[in-house]
């Protein structure tokens, strides 16, 4: 039987157009699904022509309480890294680590890779 915890881990997808990669999003849907969260169907994009970055990712957030946010690397928060970890947790794919809310530490994930 599934722990009903870890059902209702979720996480959102978050990338910025501009420095977009190939595989991106797959990537992050990949690694989610691998530590175990739902990842949100719909991808929080920021760019020039959509509102300001936070207000965004707020929104995103405001709809799933405790939501984990997942981005190809801290380069696509572009400055505000520091801002989101105070709501959620960020998950990097490029390093694997996940930066804690509001603990500014890294925890080491390739543990739950294996």
């Amino acid at each position: 039987m599934e722990n009903s915890t870890a059902a209702r881990r979720i996480a959102i997808t978050l990338l910025r157009i501009a420095i977009r990669g190939g595989n991106d999003i797959r990537n992050m849907r990949e690694l989610g699904a691998c530590l175990g969260y739902a990842v949100a169907a719909e991808l929080a994009a920021l760019g020039s022509t959509h509102e300001w970055p936070l207000t965004t990712i707020v929104r995103a957030l405001s709809t799933r309480f405790g939501a984990t946010v997942i981005v190809p690397n801290l380069h696509h928060l572009d400055g505000i890294g520091a801002t989101v970890r105070l709501i959620a947790p960020i998950i990097t794919v490029e390093d694997d680590r996940v930066l804690e809310r509001a603990q500014h530490r890294l925890v080491d994930t390739s543990a739950a890779k294996a």
